[in-house]
């Protein structure tokens, strides 16, 4: 052999030994068949694959080995095979999901491409690259399971909000858990809601049941047959047949096997769910995970409907005990206006009129803090009452108006009782304190007035308050929005402005320039920063949310300056400089009485 001979043999055996090192390092099984479909090659990954050796395979019909039956258990003909076709015709083909079977009779999904060989235009065979799927098909399964779980979930938390009752609500949500199909379940179900007072379920939904279950599961004590016992024992249970544990049965009863999921709530079961399977199905980790999801959506939505109904219920209570106070009131104001009939009539009037006055005062405080806070209780009622019809509510202004309940309905029967007494004791005659009309008042007085009735709040504290107003400034306008103003102003300092600080001191000047009543507000506090006078006049901004700050107090300044008094108002302040307020509104509104009275909410006492 010639030394050129001798170069090209090395060559060819060189370039064959890359060409295996190639093939072995493929992890994707590549083998070759001839035109015979007998095996010439194939790699070890291949060999791996399909259970055999590769020395074991070439020779041998590929078709017969590894391709001879379809997917459904039918016979593969060997006419049909890609493979086999294209090591006759030539043609590249393409299969995307078919089985290959090992040598133990198992099988598993490929895809492969099966490329025709050809030498000097002469077809040799076909060789093929294949490719086990098994995990890509899981996770487009698990993918496809996840997204039918998404569309539960998220239906579940739609109908939350339809203004339908519970039962027709966890009716409508059974029905589309029914219909995942991977849970193999006789399209069955029911679901129970917790009676803690009885210790028992009751059926509120159920699809598909026996006329006999729905009378026999209609109430299902604590601890009895399985849902009894999920419900008491707050576990998940599987069972895959009827067995002990099925308390409750029936001739006929078909076999069957159950998913039996607690609906839960912090530590409390407050339903069951109960899913119907095929006899003998085997618990699923994954089943378990997705049905406890599940189950957490179903809790949110009934959690969120017996906290409405709990919420009408105490509302309902609130107004109830609300309207008993106002009665008693209503009486003790009649006896009062009697009373003062007598007085008027009486020799004594004289002697008696300072006194008059003086309770007149002192109950103007506490019929005010009551009726502001019916007022702003019945406010808040209605803005939670549109959030939840709007299906806009959620659990952080749940909690905020159940706080406000309970602190306003706690300031009216204080301060109800506090008027009674004084009602009772005095027998006096009532002042007019309707401060929401159009009349003329001494404005030097009426500040004073104001700054007596905060007398609680002010007193045995170090901060002073002083009021510089000439003694004969007369204007007609609103007492009660200057009311209004001036105490939320005076609230302000101390919750604020004075915070932390031991002592503090408030000025107000009133006096009157080119037909303005101009009133100036200043104390000495800590004073605001700019972000903060920005955002001063907003509608709910508050700096003390977490220790129940509502927002409203400088709001509801700005609206009595701006539209009870047509008014302007400005606000000057810098940290540690204390805090300025300018407040220009006219001398003399000229609004129509008429409308004022429509916009009257305080209590009218004849004079």
């Amino acid at each position: 052999m010639s030394e050129q001979e001798k170069s090209t043999q090395w060559t060819i055996e060189l370039l064959a030994h890359h060409n295996r090192l190639l093939l072995q390092a493929i992890g994707d099984g590549v083998c070759g068949v001839d035109v015979n479909e007998e095996t010439t090659f194939i790699n070890e990954a291949g060999a791996a694959m399909l259970g055999w050796t590769a020395s074991e395979l070439i020779g041998k019909r590929q078709h017969d080995i590894m391709h001879h039956t379809k997917q459904d258990g039918s016979h593969y003909p060997h006419q049909e095979c890609s493979i086999c076709l294209t090591s006759k015709d030539g043609k590249l083909r393409t299969e995307k999901n078919e089985l290959f079977w090992r040598r133990d009779g198992s099988s598993f999904p490929v895809e492969y491409t099966a490329t025709p060989i050809l030498e000097n235009n002469e077809l040799k065979g076909a060789v093929v690259v294949f490719r086990d799927i098994s995990d890509r098909l899981k996770a487009e399964t698990l993918n496809q399971q996840l997204l039918l779980l998404q569309r539960v979930v998220n239906y579940i938390h739609k109908i939350s909000y339809e203004s339908i009752p519970l039962g027709k609500q966890l009716e409508k949500a059974l029905v589309e858990i029914l219909t995942i199909p991977w849970f193999f379940n006789q399209s069955k179900g029911a679901l129970f809601l917790a009676n803690e007072d009885e210790k028992r379920l009751e059926m509120v939904a159920q699809v598909g049941l026996d006329e006999m279950l729905l009378t026999a599961c209609a109430k299902v004590p604590y601890g009895h047959c399985l849902c009894g016992r999920t419900a008491q024992t707050n576990t998940f249970l599987h069972v895959a047949a009827i067995g002990d544990q099925h308390d409750i049965r029936f001739d006929g009863m078909k076999p069957h096997g159950h998913y039996i999921v607690p609906l839960v709530s912090g530590q409390r079961t407050i339903g069951v769910l109960n899913l119907y399977l095929e006899h003998g199905h085997v618990r699923d980790a994954h089943e378990e995970e997705a049905l406890n999801a599940i189950a957490h959506s179903l809790a949110r939505l009934i959690e969120r409907r017996q906290a409405e109904e709990n919420l009408l219920i105490r509302n309902a209570d609130l107004e109830e005990k609300v309207r008993e106070r106002t009665a008693k009131l209503e009486d003790y104001v009649e006896s009062l206006q009697k009373y003062q009939h007598q007085l008027i009539r009486s020799e004594r009037m004289a002697a008696l009129g300072s006194m008059v006055a003086g309770v007149a005062h002192e109950i103007n405080t506490p019929i005010g803090i009551a009726f502001t806070s019916a007022t702003f209780l019945k406010s808040k009622t209605k803005k939670f009452s549109d959030l939840a019809q709007s299906g806009q509510l959620t659990y952080e202004p749940l909690h905020d108006y159940l706080n406000v309940a309970l602190e306003s309905s706690n300031l009216i029967e204080t301060n109800l009782k506090r008027a009674a007494e004084l009602v009772k004791s005095f027998k006096m005659v009532a002042v007019d304190q309707s401060s929401q009309e159009l009349r003329k008042i001494n404005l030097r007085s009426y500040l004073n007035e104001i700054i007596l009735s905060m007398r609680p709040k002010l007193k045995n504290t170090k901060y002073s308050t002083s009021i510089t107003c000439a003694e004969d400034f007369n204007l007609e306008t609103f007492p009660g929005a200057i009311s209004q103003i001036l105490t939320n102003l005076v609230m302000n300092s101390l919750l604020h402005g004075f915070d932390e600080l031991d002592r503090g001191e408030i000025k107000i000047d009133a006096f009157l320039h080119d037909s303005e009543c101009v009133l100036i507000y200043q104390d000495n506090g800590k004073g605001i920063n700019p972000d903060g006078i920005k955002r001063l006049f907003e509608p709910f901004y508050t700096t003390r949310r977490s220790q129940g700050g509502s927002g409203l107090g400088m709001y509801v300044v700005y609206n009595q300056v701006t539209q009870k008094l047509k008014g302007t108002i400005s606000c000057h302040s810098a940290i540690g400089e204390g805090v300025l307020f300018v407040i220009k509104f006219p001398w003399t509104l000229q609004e129509d009485r008429s409308l004022a009275l429509q916009e009257t909410n305080g209590l009218h006492l004849d004079s």
